[in-house]
């Protein structure tokens, strides 16, 4: 019966225990609250306020504190402080516990606010904290010898870092914007290992931004290194579903610390990344995937990467990259880039709000997709950038250049496309395309030059049958405004002229067949093609205005012969209907007043050019022809004159 009562007393004594250490002691005025409290002030340099707080010892001893707050003013309300939560739960050491001392081994903050006030908050809070641990260490004067096996960590930093918690949770937090009516971030779980001075601190964290969830990875940082003034090495990694980016390196101890070592960025679509983190970039949509790697080094002068490598898809770029925050605060990118080769046609294809679009069983039309996305915003940065790019061979459309130099700037919302200089098929080609945002618009001008460039290869590039041979140059100078390509083409202005010289024009002998017309009009236009004609100079002017060009043109060649054509070119509606004439000399005054008496003009064989781009229709002026045959005048219509006609009856 006594063994039975041991039991029964040791059973009871238990039970009180238990429902002891699991019942929540109040001990908000205790001290040691109050110690635990100057703790972790003491550890952040922070003023920190409890509104209550009790004590739980099982399983593990724990002081739940309610309602706390952190800020850097000890008067700050809960509603306006850095950090404000509304339960922390700090985990302590039992037998500092026993022995009356308040050691914190973790702390976990449930639903915590954290505020955010502009982007100079982490330079302020690096500066704060770096401020903190020098002050805190002269107070204490501690000077101590290096601990065993790291010499690069003093022995009053350790004694410094071993007060701190090894363990920091958040649970289900939120990042403020500065009052509170906006939250920046949702869904905040993080979890900070730091289990000693001689090892590295872990971070592990996740929420919700703009709508896509975010994980954050922070391995090898030595906060007790930093605190030494000693660089620590650090190895980051950020991802989401629109992009990733990684670094390893190393964090420099500075008043402001700097970044060295190697980072690479990817996304799947740049027009995601950059409409996700609220950056429009010039013509997003037609980059597709990118790939950055290199070394990098980030300071507060800016960011830096001389050794660069970008895949954009169309090609590989290397080269020296750079980005700084100028005086005006707006951020300024430079860079200059080098590849063997670019493919633009991968980017142009994945955009289309560029070129000409067929819809099904119709002709091309050039497209009505919006240039600027929402009234009043473009697709072109308010930040400024300067790329230079070199490019050994470069393939736009069909065409192929070698030997490209091209600038992309951005200043204001202006764009600025130039290619300096590039060579095309034995000649040169320059140009330079300009876009402006204009409310709801887009303003674009465009001048280019080329010179010496082979027609014949030219257009061997961009027809099956190249029909024009020689050497070709020109000017163009255009302009136009809208929110589509479709509608810049309807406002397009401007003049393009060109000439070729020493060539030949192919599948027709324009001499042979004005000599034969001269005798056999008809039977000459069915039997006309075939055969070469060699020139001079083709001369060629085209005046546009809203959209409609009228062309002038000549044909001179050695042997006298002699073209003109004109008409007019659509470009809004891409259609043609062109006339031209192949004489035998060139007509001037003296030839036009020794006309004969029957009025009849010179020898003149008449070409007729109509229809769209696409399918365009050549063919003999029949009617002119007819109207010189002699033989087929019966075939003409007949033109009575009404009073000649008898009334009806």
């Amino acid at each position: 019966m006594a063994i039975r009562r041991r039991y029964i007393i040791f059973a009871l004594v238990a039970l009180v225990l238990i429902a002891a250490g699991s019942f929540h002691w109040p001990v908000t005025h205790l001290p040691l609250t109050q110690q635990l409290v100057g703790r972790i002030g003491e550890a952040t340099g922070l003023a920190i306020r409890v509104e209550r707080a009790s004590l739980r010892l099982l399983p593990t001893p724990r002081i739940k504190m309610s309602r706390v707050s952190l800020d850097a003013h000890p008067d700050a309300a809960p509603e306006t402080a850095l950090l404000s939560a509304r339960e922390v739960r700090v985990g302590l050491g039992l037998l500092p516990l026993l022995l009356g001392r308040a050691e914190p081994v973790s702390i976990t903050l449930v639903n915590p606010n954290i505020r955010w006030f502009g982007p100079e908050q982490p330079r302020q809070l690096w500066t704060l904290a770096r401020r903190h641990l020098t002050a805190l260490i002269e107070a204490r004067n501690m000077e101590g010898e290096p601990a065993p096996g790291d010499t690069t960590i003093p022995h009053h930093v350790q004694v410094l870092a071993q007060s701190l918690p090894g363990r920091l949770v958040i649970s289900e937090g939120a990042v403020l914007y500065r009052n509170g009516n906006r939250r920046l971030l949702h869904r905040l779980n993080a979890t900070v290992d730091w289990p000693s001075t001689g090892r590295p601190l872990d971070l592990a964290a996740s929420a919700l931004w703009r709508g896509e969830p975010v994980d954050l990875r922070i391995e090898k940082l030595r906060p007790a290194s930093l605190a030494a003034g000693f660089d620590s090495p650090l190895a980051l990694r950020l991802s989401a579903r629109p992009a990733t980016f990684s670094f390893i390196g190393r964090i420099s101890a500075d008043e402001v610390p700097e970044l060295s070592g190697d980072m690479s960025f990817r996304t799947s679509s740049l027009r995601q990344t950059a409409a996700w983190l609220r950056t429009p970039l010039a013509f997003a949509d037609a980059v597709g995937p990118v790939t950055l790697k290199g070394g990098v080094s980030l300071s507060g002068q800016g960011l830096s990467v001389p050794d660069a490598r970008i895949d954009a898809g169309g090609g590989v770029l290397e080269g020296a990259l750079s980005a700084r925050i100028a005086d005006n605060g707006r951020m300024r990118v430079s860079a200059t880039l080098d590849a063997a080769t670019l493919d633009f046609n991968r980017f142009l294809a994945a955009d289309r709000r560029i070129g000409p679009a067929r819809p099904p069983g119709g002709v091309s039309e050039w497209s009505r997709a919006p240039l600027v996305r929402r009234p009043g915003e473009a697709d072109f940065p308010r930040n400024d950038l300067d790329i230079r790019l070199s490019v050994a061979r470069a393939a736009i459309g069909p065409l192929l250049l070698s030997d490209v130099a091209a600038g992309i700037l951005t200043s204001g919302g202006r764009l600025e496309i130039a290619l300096n200089q590039a060579k095309l098929d034995d000649g040169l080609v320059r140009g330079r395309l300009q876009l402006l945002p204009e409310q709801d618009d887009l303003s674009a001008q465009l001048t280019g030059t080329i010179d010496g460039v082979d027609a014949r290869k030219t257009l061997r590039s961009l027809t099956s049958a190249p029909l024009i041979s020689g050497r070709a140059g020109g000017q163009v100078t255009l302009r136009g405004n809208g929110n589509s390509l479709n509608a810049i083409m309807r406002n397009l202005a401007g003049v393009v002229s060109a000439r070729i010289t020493d060539g030949e024009l192919s599948a027709v002998d324009l001499n042979n067949v004005v000599e034969r017309m001269e005798q056999r009009p008809l039977a000459t236009a069915l039997d006309w093609r075939g055969g070469r004609t060699p020139f001079d100079t083709i001369d060629a002017t085209l005046k546009i205005e809203r959209g409609s060009g009228e062309l002038e043109g000549e044909l001179r060649a050695g042997n006298g012969l002699y073209g003109v054509m004109s008409g007019v070119i659509d470009i809004a509606h891409r259609t043609l209907a062109l006339r031209a004439l192949a004489m035998t000399s060139e007509p001037n005054a003296d030839a036009a007043g020794s006309q004969g008496s029957d009025g009849e003009s010179p020898a003149a064989f008449p070409i007729e050019i109509e229809g769209s781009w696409d399918y365009p229709v050549v063919t003999p002026d029949i009617r002119s022809l007819i109207e010189r045959s002699s033989a087929a005048v019966p075939l003409a219509p007949a033109h009575t004159p009404a009073s000649s006609r008898p009334d009806a009856p």
